[in-house]
């Protein structure tokens, strides 16, 4: 049953209802938190409360996805039809991220390692198949044009980062300074939409989301979240 027949503009019906589906994924990530930090294991540390969100976002976008019968090919993760040196090259990228992930639990601080997975790892995989993967091909395949799929991507890709408000919020303390979190939050939706427009443009030209996951990856752990 389609709950946004009642739009007749198929375009239009595509934009509505990824973004509701948005709004509940980043909800659901903030209430299952919560209820964690509350009642399962309360107040934890930073390091153990990257790892509790990490996992909490994988169980969410993998349930998302079952429910959604998304496809490798839908999500442009698809080998298929890739040349096999640019396989090579996704795969040997893989491999760098995934080494400096796991060696970063050896040479640093459970602060630091715990960060490289959330950001270098899992925040672009969720981030990545949400924006690039599932919403890209369903606008796509709802005849969106390319240039408006870009847009509409990289927008909602830094809007989403409202829903980090309570992420930001836990690791400084619930700090009151209200001013100084908002600040922040709006830099790093401004920042994150010119990000999201480069990822988008990435993703076009390749026509897979290999490239901009790494380059997501990377990013994150050379430069920081």
């Amino acid at each position: 049953m389609n709950v946004f027949a009642f739009i007749k503009d198929e375009k239009k019906q595509a934009l509505f209802s990824v973004i509701v589906e948005i709004i509940i994924i980043g909800s659901l990530g903030i209430f299952f938190l919560k209820v964690s930090n509350d009642y399962v294991i309360k107040d934890p540390p930073n390091h153990i409360f990257r790892i509790i969100e990490s996992v909490l976002s994988l169980l969410i976008l993998s349930v998302f996805l079952i429910i959604k019968k998304s496809s490798l090919h839908d999500l442009g993760l698809s080998l298929r039809n890739v040349k096999p040196l640019v396989r090579n090259l996704y795969m040997i990228g893989i491999s760098i991220v995934l080494l400096m992930v796991i060696s970063s639990f050896f040479f640093m601080d459970n602060l630091s390692s715990t960060m490289n997975l959330r950001f270098g790892l899992v925040s672009p995989l969720f981030e990545e198949v949400l924006f690039r993967g599932y919403v890209w091909h369903r606008l796509k395949k709802s005849r969106v044009g390319d240039v408006s799929v870009i847009f509409i991507t990289g927008i909602l890709f830094g809007l989403f980062h409202l829903f980090g408000y309570y992420e930001y919020s836990y690791e400084t303390g619930f700090t009151t300074e209200t001013k100084l979190m908002l600040n922040v939050v709006v830099q790093k939706i401004l920042l994150n939409i010119s990000f999201g427009l480069l990822l988008g443009y990435i993703r076009y030209k390749t026509k897979k989301l290999y490239p901009s996951l790494l380059i997501h990856s990377l990013n994150n752990i050379i430069l920081g979240h």
